[in-house]
């Protein structure tokens, strides 16, 4: 079969063209869809992140225990004592001076 006579069997199929650009028009809006969906998403898993570590901070500075907890860990215990908490200071030097002894 030559170039030709193969645009000619080409040519002869029937293509619906409503059909096929309705069909594309369906595939563009779902596709539109999926990045508002992937953005809630994202927005979702961020929001939460935030009201956990919100939630860790704020336990710390009610609960005494929690509060030990939170001056030995490396980043939150600098927050503590950025934000001047003197229960969280205390514990940290005490913490400090039963490490090095």
């Amino acid at each position: 079969m030559d170039n030709k006579a193969g645009k000619r069997a080409i040519d002869k199929i029937v293509v619906p063209k409503e059909k096929v650009l309705n069909a594309i028009d369906t595939g563009l809006k779902m596709a539109g869809q999926g990045e508002k969906t992937k953005k809630k998403k994202v927005f979702a898993g961020s929001a939460a992140a935030v009201a956990l570590l919100g939630i860790t901070v704020t336990s710390g500075s009610i609960n005494s225990t929690m509060n030990k907890v939170l001056t030995n860990a490396p980043l939150i215990g600098l927050v503590f004592q950025e934000f001047d908490d003197s229960i969280g200071i205390k514990l940290a030097k005490h913490t400090a001076k039963t490490h090095m002894s």
